[in-house]
């Protein structure tokens, strides 16, 4: 029997032969500013783990900091706050400076009581350090003593999810014999889905989403001039209809964005270059030659209503890759055309939007799309970064895989770049290694280089679990099944 068996039953049997049950019960007051989402998402984990047990859990805004009340404590704050910085010195806590926007400190203190206090470089960054007290409270309860600073290896930690958005715009790969992509369809559109799915990867420091799809602009844009190639509603694989029109998908999605940025991520859709799917069967002018000027034109203006529609929308990925055989320099030109001007021109006119291109080096290299892209750099408001593939579809056979000279290239431009680290090994495993894990990492190379990475599957869905024939335990998170 587990031992949390063996001790709930002892606790019931020594309550029902009508002893007090031992308490070591305390009263914790938790200091933190509940309007910041970020820092109150970890206050939360805070409070259920003291709960856990057996805490009475009293919170508080971090003015009432000021009045000194006794007793044990844990305070969450961002590192400029002179108030909390100035009572964590008075208390004896050691000074913390120099933090980064992800970065925290975690600091124990015992005058006049035990007390936790969570310094963070930026909102975000608290929210780490908040997680980690939970996580820390969840294993050794209120008795630890936690001094120590923690800032990110690698800036952007994201999920590569190859999503469908509906049965008539498929994801990669497209044949529709996954059963995996025909399930995803019902979770794409459930908010629940979403917001467990953020909140599970926010407690695992990671802090960006990417949803791939062939060419996700019918289900998720109205575009001028081409009114008829927004989707009508959202189809299943089955043939039954999810009743979601043009503007609610787009309430949709903006509070999936919103939700993201409250846990500190990021979210980004990637498409494969010329696709047109659902919208050439509305319009059989538009094709997937990249000789076709309807195309580009198509493609422009479904780019910058994009960027109109979802504010909150971080940056987007372009692949010059499938279905394109024409020179590097020709591949780049038509992304540059047919997306990346729009995004130029976009921006130009909203030099208070932020946003971040992400070029694949797929059929095309560093050298090409830096010269071609070369416009965006003159704006504060853009960033231009380029995606190399790394450990290609295979990332847990080697912890040091073979890797493209693109990383290289990119070092010596002084282009930033993401890795793409794809799992297409297998699906069905519960597998886990940290030794293995930190090798892999440790085993990047070029790091100032790399801005980021993203993890994920092409040839298998990932939403939830449904393969199991248990029934029981199907439905968790597939992230979870696999964590």
């Amino acid at each position: 029997m587990p031992f949390t068996h063996i001790a709930t039953s002892a606790w019931m049997l020594f309550t029902l032969l009508g002893f007090s049950a031992p308490s070591s019960a305390e009263t914790v007051r938790l200091y933190f500013d509940s309007a910041t989402p970020q820092i109150a998402f970890a206050a939360g984990d805070i409070k259920a783990a003291l709960e856990k047990r057996q805490h009475t859990v009293q919170t508080h805004d971090l003015a009432a900091l000021a009045k000194g009340d006794s007793g044990k404590k844990i305070v969450l704050a961002i590192a400029t706050d002179k108030t909390v910085t100035s009572t964590l010195s008075a208390q004896g806590g050691k000074p913390v400076a120099g933090l980064g926007m992800q970065a925290y400190a975690l600091r124990t203190t015992t005058k006049p009581d035990l007390s936790y206090w969570v310094l963070g470089g930026h909102a975000v960054g608290a929210m780490y350090g908040g997680l980690q007290i939970a996580e820390n409270i969840s294993c050794d309860g209120f008795s630890g003593c936690f001094d120590s600073e923690e800032s990110p290896f690698l800036l952007h930690r994201g999920m590569k999810l190859n999503l469908p958005l509906d049965k008539r715009i498929p994801t990669y790969v497209g044949g529709w014999s996954s059963h995996s992509a025909r399930d995803a369809i019902p979770d794409v559109w459930d908010m629940t889905f979403w917001k467990t799915l953020i909140d599970q990867q926010a407690r695992n420091r990671y802090n960006l989403f990417s949803v791939w799809v062939h060419h996700p602009f019918p289900a998720l844009v109205s575009v001028p001039d081409y009114p008829n190639a927004s989707l009508p509603n959202i189809q299943r694989y089955d043939g039954s209809i999810i009743n979601l029109n043009h503007s609610q998908r787009v309430t949709f999605w903006r509070e999936v964005m919103k939700y993201a940025h409250d846990r500190g991520m990021k979210f980004y859709f990637f498409n494969w270059n010329s696709y047109v799917d659902y919208a050439s069967t509305q319009y059989p002018d538009l094709t997937k030659s990249p000789d076709n000027p309807t195309t580009i034109d198509y493609m422009y203006k479904s780019m910058k209503a994009l960027l109109v529609t979802y504010p909150e929308l971080d940056g987007f990925g372009i692949t010059s890759g499938d279905g394109m055989d024409g020179s590097r320099e020709e591949n780049t030109d038509w992304t540059w055309n047919a997306m990346g001007k729009a995004v130029y021109d976009y921006l130009r006119d909203n030099p208070s939007r932020q946003f971040n291109l992400i070029h694949r080096g797929v059929k095309t290299d560093p050298e090409t799309c830096n010269t071609v892209y070369a416009p965006l750099k003159s704006f504060t408001n853009a960033t231009f970064n380029m995606s190399a593939k790394y450990a290609m579809a295979h990332m847990y056979s080697t912890p040091t895989p073979k890797w493209t000279g693109d990383i290289q290239s990119c070092a010596k431009l002084g282009l930033k770049t993401w890795l793409t680290f794809r799992n297409d090994d297998f699906f069905y495993l519960n597998w886990g290694d940290p030794k293995f894990v930190r090798d892999f990492m440790v085993g990047i190379p070029l790091k100032d280089t790399v801005v980021g990475m993203y993890i994920g599957i092409d040839e298998y869905n990932p939403s939830r679990a449904r393969l199991f024939r248990d029934e029981s335990l199907n439905g968790q998170l597939e992230v979870e099944r696999r964590w």
